[in-house]
């Protein structure tokens, strides 16, 4: 196993069309902890995954290379 620190995942982002709905799959599966963001609206920390970590709304990418909130 290697113990290189490149190779570790120290953020993720979970995507959904319904936050509320994956808030509520988390916390019941994992126990997990949300708070809100304070300068990004739909933008959820997750505080007790064991690794940093937030629920944000579903973005899509269009034509101009520029995201756009659904």
């Amino acid at each position: 196993m290697s113990t290189n620190s490149l190779n570790t995942i120290n953020y993720f982002e979970l995507p959904s069309d319904n936050i509320e709905q994956l808030k509520e799959f988390y916390s019941t599966l994992f126990n997990w902890e949300f708070e809100e963001g304070n300068d990004t609206p739909d933008y959820w920390y997750i505080g007790n995954a064991g690794i940093k970590g937030a629920l944000l709304k579903d973005v899509i990418l269009i034509r101009n290379q520029q995201y756009m909130l659904k």
